[in-house]
């Protein structure tokens, strides 16, 4: 529960520290005294973001509120999350906001942000102002109230969401695959002649390395049988060396019947004829044997003229043709397997849809336990305040498949009695409106853990016995929570423990907001302001107070 609340340079209100106690506070003071100072503060350190702030020094803005939170277990489960200590069960917010409306925020002395902020503030006080009535009005919001009764319902909507999140996501596929399969029929021939291209060559990498190393090993069979063919010719050509050694053979024959000396050359001039005979009918042999295909050569290079001219026509490599096939066999599958594919899809979707329908029929069973219970309660706490013929209704209609479940929720009340029932957000007295508030916190105080209520003029529009009602309902309701009220009504204000004034007084040249906690002679003093009565005699009550 909050424990002390000090303000600095907030608005109008120069410095204020004032202490809570457990059970039922109010707040008063004239109409512009800064009540709304005072409740701006407390939505500071509940992490809200709010214009304005500042005061007109240069001050830096200060709201500090002290929390017990020894019995707050899931405050205390938070703050050792972000690894800060809590000492004799102690919390300490703080924030400090600069001229530039930049805030500072510390979690017991440890700088913190406003996201922990918020987060520890949701767990520790409830405020209630004008803002809650639209949220009220707004049937959107009441499925969830209705859950805070339906038994069991976190558990399954947690079940119920794993389908749903599947359902959704087939049905994207669906619908995905439904926009891929529509071609026209111009798209359709060009993927079937893009196909047939494909189909003419092989984009096998290895294949296509088999296809150069073939290549270049057909071009070097080929260069040295033209070697070896030009070596013969060289061999046995008209001019060439056999040629010239029978010329030369002829002449040292000659040479020999002159001079028998040169006998010893022919014997060379023979061997060396032998050699070059053994020789060219060696490569004659080798050339006969290589195999060389002007026929195979012609295939290959055609085969890789094909896939490079494929590679160079979709501006890839010959590596990314395949990635390129691969996406048009796929594409094309989606397309001539549309009726195959889209019926499988569907049948899993209508066998998801079983499931979900399932679940979702144990959630509205859940929400129906929940509103039998819930317009129970409103009956009871609406009759409380003096709404005698009001009847409540949480109606719960099926709906379409949502995160939610399948239902749709709006709460109908009927106020006056021979009056049919209307829609809440059709409910136009703003004194009828504002009961009904208080008695759907009352309600759902009891489902929620928060220690702290505030609550913003709940009792607007009202006097006389009525206020007197609501003022015994906040008080029922701060039996178990601590509940702060800005009331402009003597009858509640009378009801409370503590009793907290905001005064306006002049200072030199300006005028300033003070809190002030009122003793029991104070408290009576103020409700007597309140009461009304003579102008002398309220003046006196206000002097009283300031002094």
């Amino acid at each position: 529960m909050l424990l002390e609340l000090v303000v600095r340079n907030h608005k109008l209100i120069r410095y204020a520290q004032v202490s809570f106690e457990e059970g039922f506070h109010v707040v008063t003071g004239q109409s512009g005294a800064g009540k709304s100072m005072f409740l701006s503060a407390l939505r500071l350190i509940s992490g809200d973001h709010l214009k304005g702030v500042k005061n007109t020094s240069e001050d830096v803005t200060l709201v500090e509120a002290v929390f017990d939170i020894s019995e707050n277990f899931k405050v205390s489960d938070i703050l050792a999350g972000m690894d800060v200590l809590a000492e004799d069960g102690l919390l300490v917010l703080k924030r400090k906001i600069d001229e530039k409306n930049r805030s500072r925020i510390f979690i017991n002395g440890a700088i913190s942000t406003l996201k922990d902020l918020k987060n520890l503030s949701t767990h520790l006080i409830d405020i209630h102002t004008q803002n809650a009535h639209s949220l009220l009005r707004d049937s959107s919001s009441h499925l969830s109230y209705l859950d805070f009764y339906s038994p069991e319902i976190k558990e399954k909507l947690e079940s119920y969401k794993l389908s749903y999140d599947l359902h959704q996501k087939l049905l994207s596929e669906l619908k995905d695959l439904e926009k891929r399969s529509v071609i026209t029929k111009e798209k359709r021939a060009l993927m079937e002649f893009q196909m047939e291209e494909f189909q003419k060559v092989s984009l096998d990498q290895d294949n296509y390395q088999y296809l150069l190393s073939e290549r270049k090993k057909i071009i070097q069979i080929q260069k040295l049988v033209d070697l070896k063919n030009m070596i013969r010719d060289l061999l046995d050509g008209e001019e060439g060396v056999i040629s010239k050694m029978q010329s030369l053979t002829k002449v040292l024959e000659e040479a020999t019947l002159l001079n028998d000396g040169f006998d010893k050359y022919g014997e060379v001039i023979s061997d060396m004829n032998a050699s070059i005979e053994d020789l060219y009918g060696q490569l004659s042999r080798e050339i006969s044997e290589d195999v060389s295909s002007d026929e195979d050569l012609e295939k290959i290079e055609e085969e890789l003229y094909n896939i490079e001219s494929l590679a160079r026509k979709y501006k890839v490599s010959v590596e990314g043709l395949l990635g390129i096939k691969e996406s048009l066999l796929k594409t094309m599958d989606l397309v001539f397997d549309k009726e195959f594919l889209l019926k499988e899809m569907s049948e899993k979707i209508e066998s998801n849809e079983k499931i979900l329908e399932e679940k979702a029929a144990t959630i509205s069973k859940s929400r129906l336990e929940g509103k039998s219970f819930l317009e129970k309660r409103m009956a009871q706490e609406l009759l409380d305040l003096g709404i005698a013929n009001a009847k409540f209704e949480a109606r719960v209609l099926s709906s379409v498949f949502a995160e939610t479940g399948k239902d749709a929720v709006s709460f109908w009340i009927q106020t006056n009695k021979g009056y049919p029932l209307l829609p809440l957000e059709k409910v136009a007295s703003g004194g009828e409106f504002s009961r009904i508030v208080l008695a759907f916190k009352k309600v759902f105080a009891s489902q929620g853990r928060v220690p702290t209520f505030v609550f913003d003029e709940v009792d607007a529009n009202l006097g006389g016995e009525e206020a007197a009602l609501v003022g015994k309902k906040l008080k029922s309701l701060a039996q178990d929570h601590q509940l702060i009220c800005i009331t402009h009504c003597p009858q509640i204000a009378m009801l409370a423990d503590e009793h907290i004034c905001v005064l306006k007084k002049d200072e030199g040249s300006s005028t300033l907001t003070e809190v002030k906690k009122l003793s029991e002679k104070e408290s009576d003093l103020e409700v007597k302001r309140m009461l009304g009565g003579a102008a002398f005699f309220k003046l006196q009550c206000e002097e009283a107070l300031l002094s």
